[in-house]
């Protein structure tokens, strides 16, 4: 008796439970139509609709989603006062998510519209300020730097402030990130420029943001020619591969630049042929299927021409004939081979 109550109990569990997340399917089926509607245009229909799904959300995030939906349609067709009430309802809670996140932005961006640029801007602040790990944060702090680089003492002072207010978030190395490329390219601040990208790279070396930041680092070292600075950046990067067996490489995306640069700048700025041949070497051994290889050993062969190696030279240059036949480089190669040097 005690097993046919336990089956029992068994099945009315599965029933139960059969019965709450059907429900769930229903409404997410339900939620995906109307979004369908509303992406063919048909406003008026896809906000009734929007309103049915609203009496029975199976959790907050569905409902928020719902309800930020439902402003956009307002924006959309120029409801202003009613789309700012709806995108002031997401930010009032107190929720923490994409919702009040683009909530706010989109906020900002009507205000932007409507012709109230410190409202627009005090949300966008906001936007980032509360939820600096949302992308729409990212977003905002992307609206502000475009609207403020024609005057980019003011958005120094900007990004200035916001950086201490978000040193703990995803948005921290982010912000410094702006404001060395306005001290740079805007200011030309070169020197302030390099302070900060140097600290991103110390501060945040787990971030994509350390690689591209000792990039430019090393762009400002080599448009006024600081040769032994960036030459050790470059290495920083070119050095800078690792792997796994389950991931495979995961290197630097300027790895492969950074040795074809070192190659570039000893041989025509250092005129130390032989670390200009490794590095080009390196290259074209690593990354021999690239459309810079053949370039990488031209080069190479250049330098030992420059260093009266002939037979080393002619060797090069046979070989990118022979491993890159159809390439532009393999046609100089050929002719400054000529006939004896093919041989």
């Amino acid at each position: 008796m005690g097993l046919h109550r336990a089956a029992g109990v068994g099945l009315a569990l599965l029933l139960t439970s059969c019965s709450l997340t059907r429900p769930v399917e229903l409404w997410t089926n339900d939620a995906l139509e109307v979004r369908a509607v509303e992406d063919r245009g048909a406003l008026d229909e896809a906000q009734s609709r929007y309103a049915e799904l609203l009496k029975s959300p199976p959790n907050d995030d569905k409902r928020r989603w719902v309800e930020f939906r439902q402003a956009e349609i307002l924006r959309a067709q120029a409801r202003t006062d009613e789309a700012e009430e709806r995108y002031k309802r997401l930010w009032s809670e107190p929720f923490i998510d994409e919702w009040g996140a683009k909530a706010m932005l989109h906020d900002a961006r009507m205000q932007e519209q409507l012709g109230r640029p410190h409202d627009a801007l005090s949300l966008r602040l906001q936007t980032i300020l509360r939820y600096p790990n949302e992308v729409s944060a990212e977003n905002a702090l992307r609206d502000i730097y475009d609207q403020f680089e024609p005057t980019p003492r003011t958005l120094n002072d900007l990004l200035e402030n916001l950086a201490p207010q978000l040193s703990d978030s995803y948005l921290a190395g982010n912000v410094l990130y702006l404001q060395a490329q306005n001290l740079d390219q805007n200011l030309g601040d070169i020197d302030a420029a390099a302070a900060i990208y140097r600290r991103i790279y110390v501060e945040f070396p787990e971030d994509a943001l350390a690689d591209d930041a000792l990039w430019e680092m090393t762009n400002i070292y080599r448009r006024v020619q600081a040769w032994p600075a960036a030459v050790q950046n470059l290495k920083v990067i070119a050095n800078n591969t690792e792997s796994s067996w389950f991931i495979g490489s995961y290197d630097s995306q300027w790895v492969d630049d950074a040795i074809f640069d070192l190659g570039v700048i000893h041989l025509l700025f250092l005129s130390d042929y032989d670390n200009a041949v490794a590095w080009f070497e390196r290259f074209a051994t690593t990354y021999d299927d690239s459309l810079r290889a053949p370039e990488a050993l031209y080069y190479a062969a250049e330098a030992r021409r420059l260093q009266h190696q002939d037979d080393r030279h002619f060797a090069i240059l046979r070989r990118i004939v022979k491993s890159y036949p159809e390439s532009k480089w393999a046609r100089r190669a050929s002719d400054r081979l000529g006939t004896w040097g093919r041989q």
